[in-house]
């Protein structure tokens, strides 16, 4: 099993980048939303080394040891993990969903949990799609187990649906996305 961790390094040190890393959203993102660089040049290995030490690999103890603190708690335990997506694709062009919600193809969400937030979004008046275009990224599928009662989905929300894309201010859109994630919450408690 290869670790983003061991990933970067392996990509710093023979420059054959695969996947997100090549798109530059790997461990150690390089290009910015709009895709200009975030670095003058290329970080130095001990530099990648130490923010994996210092960040990285803490925060995903921390999240392992809390996810399972919560399941053996309440015999499961529910995470989302949310993002932000452009309203177009930028290299296809193509307008996205309002709402993609990622399991990695069903293997890090049970279908009812998936198909219990795909719902509320739906009521809500949202477009939902599974696993496209964003079926989800290394946190999911490092840190989920349905098997055992530790379930994941990454949420990633259109910006346009509360905030301008050019100028980044905040619209009237934003309390129709908070209510949605307070009926979502509970929701997700009713399932427990």
């Amino acid at each position: 099993m290869i670790t983003a961790a061991r990933e970067v390094r392996q990509g710093l040190h023979d420059g054959q980048l695969k996947g997100s890393l090549r798109s530059g959203s790997g461990l150690t993102h390089t290009l910015g939303a709009d895709y200009s660089p975030l670095y003058e040049g290329k970080l130095a290995v001990a530099e990648v080394e130490r923010r994996i030490a210092a960040y990285y690999l803490p925060y995903h103890s921390a999240l392992a040891e809390l996810l399972e603190r919560r399941r053996d708690a309440f015999g499961r335990a529910f995470q989302l993990s949310c993002h932000s997506m452009s309203s177009v694709g930028p290299r296809d062009g193509l307008r996205r969903p309002q709402i993609c919600l990622g399991d990695l193809n069903g293997t890090t969400a049970s279908p009812g949990y998936a198909e219990t937030v795909a719902q509320v979004f739906r009521d809500a008046g949202f477009e939902v799609a599974l696993n496209t275009p964003f079926p989800g990224n290394e946190l999911l599928r490092r840190h989920a187990s349905p098997g055992t009662g530790i379930e994941r989905l990454q949420v990633e929300l259109r910006r346009d649906l509360y905030l301008d894309e050019k100028t980044r201010r905040l619209h009237d859109g934003l309390p129709a996305l908070q209510d949605c994630f307070v009926a979502l919450a509970d929701a997700v408690r009713d399932m427990g």
